[in-house]
């Protein structure tokens, strides 16, 4: 009888010990990893038209943090969504890389920009001319003082296109340079389109003494700069279709602001 009593006594403890180190024995649990999304690049873009043109992006890829833009005219750039200039007209394929922590997704598309045909003359800035006649004479003989300048634009010969209808009156050295926006007689604006051909045009500056009593009004040539609208349209990116084209000729300087169609 003691004996069993014992061994139940042992048993008791045994089972005691037991469920103490099962209730201490944590359960180990896994930790999964997140699936990342892939990016998807994508963009659309506003403002192609003629060349030079400024065309904007706009950015609308998903799950990027960084972009990488090839305008297909080594001009490359890595803003969210960039301008970029094309200077010259043509067939432009404009990549977009999009990268994000999900991977690397891009995509291309076509952006079309049109060569013009011809441009529009917006402005003259007369930079220099000669103050006197070649014999040092003055413009203006009574009384003395410097011309009084205007100018056409004329397909050569005798094919006006554009007569100015004001004028700046006693021109000094200190005057220059003069700044003409071409206007109508009312002041409203009047650009002058030419075709880009390679026909002779001619900016002629002139000295214009209005009529004063029963003197009649009288008109001198002071400079003819001639050009050929294409051969300033002859460079390539970024000398391609300049904004501003610069005519020189025996002392005379000017430059015309011009927008292409």
């Amino acid at each position: 009888m003691k004996n069993n009593m014992h061994l139940i006594l042992f048993m008791i403890v045994n089972m005691f010990f037991s469920c103490q180190k099962d209730s201490s024995t944590t359960t180990s649990t896994s930790t999964s990893t997140p699936t990342l999304t892939a990016p998807v690049a994508n963009f659309t873009y506003s403002g192609a038209d003629v060349a030079p043109d400024t065309v904007a992006f706009t950015n609308s890829s998903t799950n990027a943090s960084n972009y990488s833009w090839d305008f297909g005219d080594n001009g490359i750039s890595n803003d969210v969504s960039p301008t970029h200039i094309f200077s010259s007209g043509g067939a432009y394929s404009v990549k977009l890389i999009a990268t994000g922590s999900g991977g690397t997704n891009s995509i291309t598309k076509l952006v079309n920009i049109k060569t013009p045909l011809g441009f529009k003359i917006i402005s003259v800035k007369i930079i220099a001319i000669p103050l006197t006649k070649t014999n040092g004479a003055s413009w203006d003989v009574s009384p003395s003082s410097g011309p009084d300048v205007t100018f056409t634009i004329e397909k050569v010969p005798l094919n006006d296109q554009y007569n100015h209808p004001f004028y700046i009156q006693d021109v000094v050295a200190s005057s220059l340079p003069l700044n003409f926006i071409l206007v109508n007689s009312s002041g409203a604006p009047k650009p002058c389109s030419l075709p880009i051909d390679n026909n002779l045009f001619a900016l002629k500056i002139y000295d214009y003494d209005p009529p004063a009593g029963s003197v009649s009004a009288s008109v001198e040539l002071i400079a003819s700069l001639s050009f050929v609208p294409k051969n300033y349209i002859t460079g390539s990116g970024s000398n391609a279709y300049p904004t501003i084209l610069k005519l020189s000729y025996g002392g005379a300087i000017a430059e015309l602001t011009v927008e292409y169609f």
